[in-house]
This record gives structure tokens, C-alpha cells and sequence, in this order.
């Protein structure tokens, strides 16, 4: 029994977003030229995510017909003659299993894409503050997707190559310096900043 719990537990693990953390790295910015340290604020979305309740919605309405034809055949006996001298019970209009793991595939597989300002830059890259950056996640956080979070006004430091206009966001990319450094990621960041090469 401890053995299928372990199995379990494994399973769980290998299919859930598990952030990676290293210690504070003092010659980051030494040992990588043509990086930076950014943060930016999300100004807005660019493609939303679609309406999981929306995709729901227009898939019942396709199936509704259906329903409604079986539904009759139920109460005219063609179908479920077990249910005895009574109609059957009305059925309502719902989705199978198929369609609800079809629209929950689509919508974990969505991305988002979201225009960002560079509000921030430390690091020996060429970033500048004002710099626009085009994010994109997809919304799956077990495997890390991030898009839930990328949301108009939220802040956060990445760790990107000098020169980049888009970025691929990782749940694990929005906590890289978001860690327990005290003062704070920031003030921790412009200590680095002032160190020599």
C-alpha cells in the first residue's frame, strides 16, 4: 500500500510545475554581458485568452439538437424502455466527456500575448527603460504557463538578452528574483548593479 502512495505521489510530481531556485548569484551580471535584469509592468493584453464559459455556452448550443432528439426518442420508449411504464426523466442539454476535455485542451493550450514597458534595467545588456516587450504564455500552469498572471498592471523582474521585443513567460521566469532576499529583489539587484566586473 505505501508503494502504490509512493507511485501516486510520483505521478503527481512529474505532471505539476516545480520551480527551480538557486541561490543569489553575485557574478550574474558579470558572467553574462549581454543580459539584463528588467522589470516590467504590463500595460495591456494584446490577444486575451478565450472565455472557457463561452466556449461551454456555444458547445451545448450545437448539442442542444441533439438532446432534444434524444430526449423525445427517451420519452417515446425507443431508446430506454428499462426505465419502466414511466417517460424517462428529461434529459439536459450537457456536454459528454469527449466535448469537456476538447474545450479544457483548448483553453489550458491558449495563449495570451501582452504588451509590457520596461520600467527598470539593471545588468551590463543594453535594455532600456521605456523599451516595449511583448509577452506570451500559455494558460496550462501545470506546465508552468503563466497567462492567468499576466494581467494589465502586474509587475515583475525577468531575466532576458539585451535586444529582445518578446519573450516567452514561464511561471518559473516571474519568481526567479522574487525569492527571499532581503531588503528586496530590487535593492538586491542595485547592490549587483554597483559591483565591479
Amino acid at each position: 500500500m505505501k508503494e502504490l502512495v509512493l507511485f501516486l505521489c510520483l505521478i503527481q510530481l512529474s505532471n505539476s510545475c516545480s520551480c527551480w531556485s538557486e541561490e543569489p548569484e553575485p557574478e550574474l551580471f558579470c558572467d553574462n554581458p549581454s543580459w539584463n535584469a528588467v522589470k516590467i509592468r504590463v500595460d495591456k493584453i494584446t490577444k486575451a485568452l478565450p472565455d472557457r464559459d463561452a466556449m461551454y455556452e456555444a458547445q451545448r448550443k450545437l448539442e442542444e439538437p441533439f438532446w432534444d432528439e434524444i430526449d423525445q426518442k427517451d420519452y417515446d420508449g425507443d431508446y430506454l424502455a428499462d426505465w419502466g411504464p414511466e417517460p424517462a426523466p428529461s434529459s439536459e442539454p450537457g456536454l459528454d466527456s469527449d466535448s469537456i476535455s476538447r474545450i479544457e485542451n483548448i483553453w489550458l493550450n491558449s495563449e495570451i500575448e501582452v504588451l509590457a514597458v520596461v520600467e527598470k534595467v539593471w545588468g551590463l545588456g543594453n535594455a532600456k527603460v521605456g523599451q516595449e516587450v511583448t509577452l506570451t504564455s500559455h494558460n496550462y500552469d501545470s506546465a508552468c504557463g503563466a497567462a492567468s498572471r499576466l494581467l494589465p498592471g502586474m509587475t515583475t523582474i525577468l531575466w532576458t538578452r539585451q535586444d529582445t521585443t518578446k519573450i516567452k513567460v514561464w511561471l518559473c521566469d516571474l519568481y526567479r528574483f522574487d525569492r527571499d532576499v532581503l531588503p528586496s529583489p530590487e535593492e538586491f539587484l542595485d547592490e549587483m548593479q554597483t559591483s565591479k566586473c
